[in-house]
């Protein structure tokens, strides 16, 4: 596989009404270390994923570096605190990589 991808992840369904992410997200990888991230930050302005317009300071996004990164399927753990005081809200989301 090769090149950068930017993933997109709504944490809508987590949010209290008001409430926004806040601070930088973190983005890990669960159970091996072969991929790089880069860029992790939640949505400055609307952005759509999977059709649904997301507000602004409810998704994170972030670059993984596929260069090199043999076929197969990923765990990655992505969280981020909250206006209204949760810390590492989130989850895991899995990534499949093919040729």
């Amino acid at each position: 596989a090769g090149a950068e991808r930017i993933i997109s992840v709504d944490f809508s369904g987590l949010l209290d009404t008001g409430e926004t992410l806040d601070g930088t997200p973190t983005v890990v990888e669960e159970g091996t270390s072969v991929l790089s991230f880069t860029q992790q930050q939640t949505n400055s302005v609307p952005i759509e994923i999977n059709g649904v317009t997301v507000p602004v300071d409810h998704a994170v996004m972030f670059k993984v570096d596929l260069t090199g990164v043999a076929e197969d399927v990923y765990t990655i753990k992505v969280t981020c605190d909250t206006t209204a005081g949760q810390t590492n809200i989130g989850g895991f989301l899995k990534l499949r990589v093919v040729e």
